[in-house]
């Protein structure tokens, strides 16, 4: 079973450096209010603030949006590892043609929303929206540019256009009720941050938005669109608020605006506004004894179990529209027998795809609700390998009775028995379907599925026999099986699956994995249906898997069982290791496995990484920490001198030992330059130098060698 997270509001106190006095006397008027009212107040409160040119937030960026390691913030990709500039500002550009190219100054509100046309001389630059730090963020340019001015949305698996670096995607709204349009979904990390931009616009600008599209994709003028409300209030609560989006909503406040973000600062407000509930604004927690989600499972594709630590409202539960699920419908909802529920869904989930279910107004049966939640469910890992049974000949059924996979990496060992031999029965050729056998894209992993054939026996004197799929998973880990059935009334509609890792013909070896019976609905209307075997970390790294299934039940000669897209899910291993090293700019970095043009401009600490697929081992992925001296710092006299003298070890963390050549002084410098240690007249060719006191970081040591000439090296104290 996979588990699945789930996200209630809460309701939390800034916890930024304002004191929660500043912030109740600031936000004073509100309270008790809600609706229509409690909106027209915040914005009576946060209106007028002070405008920032928007030339200025190049600079203003560099300070604001800035990780711990001094990288730039970028709510868009995260491989860029941007720095300021020489100049203190944003590294700005345009014309990107791929990612990391550059950064631009993203308005999540679009420009074009707000009747900006991307001049430099249109009047709406002078407006305090156009240049508004709560909803502007640094991002990279080349993905700015291609989500454009297209809504924010959740994007169809099968309509997918393209993917990003962080995993953020571009394609086909398949929000409900949302225009079918193109549309940028970000990563949940900043789902959040992006909905809580869009109700700062609508609280912000709400009697000021003259200039506003009247019918935009996402807003009328500043105020949101049901579907959009929707989508960003379940974003909202997905992605709570974070010490990130706290700091910035402070420094915004104390150092340029002078205005806050409400909804940062008490998220609850998005509710009181928005929703349907009679509570008012109070700047209290809400010590409410409210039910509580205490487990959530995807039990198949099609099925979530949900439990709680309250008996909840049969009515409750029974009421279809107290869920939405993005893509999809709920199609049933009962409680199960352990006081929780199941739902059923109208379309199983896709694996590698990520659906939403909001319950919304669930009741428990003493009368409280359960908060607004949104649950994340998701289904598995990407097919490693498989059986689609396309290319299958009348040998294969007949005489070989023996199938390789035909999908992905197609493994020697990766076969389908049914011939008697790795634990699996002889089929008669009385019991094979042959090439009549249709069927079905249901579980198919190609982007391009094909229906094509199926693997199918027949006659219920095949009742209780098994075959075998056999194959490999000593590189990956977190392994199901998936594949999808199709019987007839008279057919096997049960199956039954086991597996062993030792002696396949041993069943004293075998180990339960799963059951089932295919749906009379199913068999009536003779239709495929799919089902997921997860089996834990069981499977992990194993040399061989013999997956045994047995078909039962069958009443008939004629009766069938057809199996298509046997697909085993998973995800490679990976070996992980970091480097630290350091650079000169504006020269090449070829170590490590890396091939680095090193801009002359760096300096300072930059990330890299690489990932290197090997077919025969894990994959292995490499962060270097590389350390860039400027372009006018301390080169290495002479490169066979310094290649004399050794630093041992390096990285360092409490000593290091300088030895190679007769020495006069040794001096370890900081990358200002600034001297830290100094062992002058050492008149010796070995020194063992305390590094206690200094601080993790780079450093060069300044050797003065016997003759008088100087060598520097590199240290890196950790």
């Amino acid at each position: 079973m996979k588990k699945c997270f789930f996200f209630a509001i809460t309701i939390l106190i800034s916890a930024v450096s304002v004191t929660a006095q500043d912030v109740n006397e600031y936000y004073q008027r509100a309270v008790g209010l809600r609706g229509v009212a409690l909106q027209d107040t915040l914005h009576e409160i946060i209106k007028g603030h002070q405008r920032q040119s928007y030339d200025d937030l190049r600079y203003i960026y560099a300070l604001l949006d800035t990780l711990p390691n001094g990288e730039i913030w970028d709510i868009y990709t995260d491989s860029c590892h941007w720095r300021a500039n020489e100049n203190h500002a944003l590294p700005l550009g345009s014309g990107a043609s791929a990612e990391c190219d550059c950064m631009q100054r993203e308005h999540s509100f679009c420009n074009s929303w707000m009747g900006g046309n991307g001049g430099s001389t249109n009047p709406i630059r002078n407006e305090p929206f156009f240049s508004d730090l709560f909803q502007l963020y640094p991002t990279d340019g080349y993905v700015n540019q291609i989500r454009n001015d297209n809504p924010y949305g959740m994007v169809s698996v099968d309509e997918t256009i393209r993917v990003f670096s962080n995993g953020a995607k571009l394609g086909q709204n398949a929000y409900p009720n949302a225009p079918e349009v193109t549309a940028y979904e970000p990563v949940d990390a900043y789902k959040g941050d992006i909905a809580r931009s869009f109700f700062y616009m609508a609280v912000r600008y709400k009697y000021e938005d003259g200039t506003f599209m009247d019918d935009g994709p996402m807003t009328y003028r500043s105020q949101l669109k049901d579907w959009a409300l929707e989508m960003l209030l379940s974003w909202h609560h997905l992605d709570p608020v974070s010490t990130k989006e706290r700091n910035r909503n402070e420094g915004i406040y104390r150092n340029w605006q002078g205005n806050r973000n409400p909804f940062i600062d008490f998220p609850e407000l998005a509710d009181l506004i928005w929703g349907d509930g009679t509570a008012v604004f109070t700047m209290e927690p809400d010590t409410l004894i409210r039910p509580r989600i205490t487990r959530c499972e995807v039990v198949d594709a099609s099925t979530v179990s949900i439990g709680f630590d309250s008996v909840m409202s049969p009515a409750s539960i029974a009421d279809l529209s107290h869920y939405r699920i993005s893509g999809n419908t709920v199609t049933a909802a009962a409680a199960d027998s352990v006081g929780g529920l199941l739902l059923q869904l109208a379309s199983p989930l896709d694996f590698g795809a990520t659906a939403y279910l909001t319950l919304h107004n669930l009741q428990a049966a003493g009368g409280t609700y359960l908060r607004d939640t949104v649950l994340v469910l998701s289904m598995g890992e990407p097919a490693l390998f498989g059986w689609t049974f396309d290319r299958i000949d009348s040998a294969d059924y007949y005489a070989a009775r023996s199938i390789p996979a035909d999908y992905g990496e197609t493994q020697a060992n990766a076969r389908i028995w049914f011939d008697g031999t790795h634990g699996s029965d002889y089929f008669q050729n009385n019991q094979l379907q042959g090439l009549t056998a249709y069927g079905t894209t249901i579980g198919d992993p190609r982007p391009a599925a094909v229906a094509g054939y199926s693997l199918s026996f027949k006659n219920y004197q095949a009742n209780g026999q098994t075959f075998v799929v056999g194959f490999s998973t000593r590189l990956y880990n977190n392994v199901s099986v998936r594949f999808s059935t199709s019987a007839t009334n008279t057919g096997f509609k049960y199956v039954r699956c086991v597996w062993n890792a030792v002696n396949p013909s041993d069943t004293a070896f075998d180990h339960f994995l799963g059951e089932y019976e295919i749906d009379s609905a199913d068999r009536a209307a003779n239709r495929f249906s799919s089902h997921l075997f997860r089996a834990g970390d069981e499977w992990d790294g194993l040399d061989s898997i013999f997956l045994k299934i047995t078909i039962d039940a069958a009443t008939h000669p004629s009766g069938n069982i057809k199996f298509d897209n046997i697909c085993i899910h998973g995800e490679k291993c990976t070996y992980e290791r970091t480097v630290m090293d350091t650079v000169t700019a504006g020269e090449s970095y070829t170590a490590n496995g890396f091939d680095l043009t090193i801009p002359p401009s760096y300096a300072g600490d930059y990330v890299y990484t690489r990932r290197t697929p090997y077919p025969d081992d894990c994959d292995s992925l490499v962060t270097l920490l590389l350390y860039v001296v400027g372009g006018t710092g301390i080169k290495d006299e002479s490169d066979e001198l310094a290649a004399q003298y050794r630093l041992c070890p390096n990285p360092a963390a409490e000593r290091v030992t300088v030895s190679g050549g007769w020495m006069r002084a040794v001096e370890v410098y900081d990358v200002t330059g600034r001297k830290c240690l100094s062992f002058p007249a050492v008149s010796a060719e070995r020194l063992e130098i305390p590094l206690r006191g200094l601080r993790a970081g780079v450093y060069v040591i300044r050797i003065v060698a016997g003759d008088g000439r100087t060598v520097q090296k590199k240290l890196v104290v950790r």
